[in-house]
């Protein structure tokens, strides 16, 4: 090539393309020996020795049975091969092996392929035959981006050549060329979903409930390698995880941060989740209230459960506005009479208060009629807790609205009998 007037770049090239002839024709058998991925690996194993061993130098020199096919048998990485459909396959065997009777079958995802003589090429200078896969072969092995599919396997069977020992008048050769993926894919990105109930989403666009268990899955491109995936949580008292079944518990209300680690590229990601906790059922603080008429009280509900994520939205109504009357929740005694003072979520859970509506005399604990000694003594066992306390009692004998009966009140009803 350097008699030739080739380039120090244009005799490497015109190597490594290893042509047939001027057409051009990659041939290839030298190409894989630059590659950084394969200048390592040995290929191949035929008949008792390497087929294209090129990694320490110790391929025995040929003789009239041995034979270098290309794609090597044995094991050829994808990125040393182009995958084109002008690429030919050859083998490199001795010229008076060659027969007349020489045909090849392929055979690929168990569909058989045949070449007959006519459609093989053979090379008196290179003691090789050529040939090009089918086109049905091709459209099947061929992934698409100019190579061929990783984990495919092809079966090549020699027919009809003339045996050098004399032993038999044909001999038969068959080796597999199991394509693989030498280069390593890592994981630059996935995606993190959860499922509940057959259904998938985006942790990040939709808050995780308490009370329920969660399936945690990724997605990936399917052409990288994956190594290990370590999930931890950044506070895990608001979420668990169990590692051995996959599945996101939530705790408590709140925020946190899932952590997704990929051993093999050291690929990290976070990904943010909320928790609620949904409301169950609502309470107010007191179940009956007795008003007299024209007094006021503010009735108090709560969602349950305590610590519930979700904001209050009541609706309050009367049974009967002509007894009392309801504003959020401030009831308003009107006339003697009973009503019910129901408030409703916007989830639909109720709550009532039945109010009761009366003309009595403060202070008349014992409700007789007129205020005694007795009554100031009544108010300091319900102080004592000695009594039990109603919201009647209360409404009679509460003179500082502190919403129960103490020594204090028990003074005032004295004070009211000394009047």
């Amino acid at each position: 090539n350097a008699i030739q007037g080739y380039s120090p770049y244009g005799m490497l090239l015109a190597w490594m393309n290893d042509n047939k002839n001027a057409s051009g024709k990659n041939v290839g058998h030298r190409l894989y020996m630059m590659d950084k991925y394969t200048i390592g690996i040995s290929f191949g194993y035929v008949d008792g020795y390497g087929s294209l061993n090129i990694a320490n130098n110790t391929t025995k020199n040929g003789n009239n049975d041995e034979f270098y096919p290309w794609p090597p048998a044995g094991y050829m990485p994808i990125e040393s091969i182009l995958g084109s459909k002008d690429v030919m396959w050859s083998i490199l065997i001795n010229n008076s092996s060659f027969s007349s009777e020489t045909y090849i079958t392929l055979n690929y995802d168990n569909v058989t392929f045949t070449l007959p003589h006519d459609k093989i090429s053979y090379s008196a200078v290179y003691d090789a035959m050529y040939f090009y896969l089918p086109d049905d072969l091709f459209a099947k092995l061929n992934n698409g981006s100019n190579s061929y599919k990783k984990d495919s396997t092809v079966t090549v069977y020699v027919h009809n050549l003339k045996d050098e020992n004399e032993d038999m008048d044909y001999i038969d050769i068959k080796y597999n060329t199991n394509f693989f993926q030498a280069k390593i894919n890592y994981l630059k990105d996935l995606d993190v979903l959860v499922s509940l109930d057959s259904k998938t989403f985006d942790p990040e666009s939709k808050a995780l409930e308490v009370g329920k268990k969660y399936q945690l899955n990724y997605t990936y491109d399917s052409n990288v390698t994956i190594g290990n995936i370590d999930v931890s949580v950044k506070d895990d008292s608001v979420i668990s995880y169990n590692a051995l079944t996959k599945e996101l518990t939530p705790l408590k209300g709140g925020s946190t941060e899932l952590i997704i680690k990929e051993s093999l590229s050291g690929f990290t990601k976070n990904v943010k989740i909320s928790v609620i906790v949904p409301s169950t059922n609502v309470k107010l603080n007191k179940e009956s209230l007795y008003l007299s008429v024209g007094k006021t009280e503010t009735l108090i509900a709560s969602l349950l459960p305590e610590g519930t994520t979700d904001q209050p939205k009541f609706t309050w109504t009367s049974s009967n506005n002509n007894v009392a009357e309801v504003q959020d929740g401030v009831v308003k005694a009107k006339s003697k009479g009973t009503t019910d003072i129901t408030v409703k979520t916007d989830k639909g859970y109720t709550a009532i208060c039945k109010v009761t509506v009366g003309d009595f005399l403060k202070g008349d604990l014992n409700e007789n009629g007129k205020i005694e000694v007795i009554d100031a003594v009544e108010a300091l066992y319900y102080a004592l807790g000695k009594r039990e306390l109603t919201s009647r009692k209360i409404e009679i004998g509460d003179f500082n609205n502190d919403q129960k009966i103490t020594a204090i009140d028990a003074v005032d009803i004295l004070r009211l009998y000394m009047k």
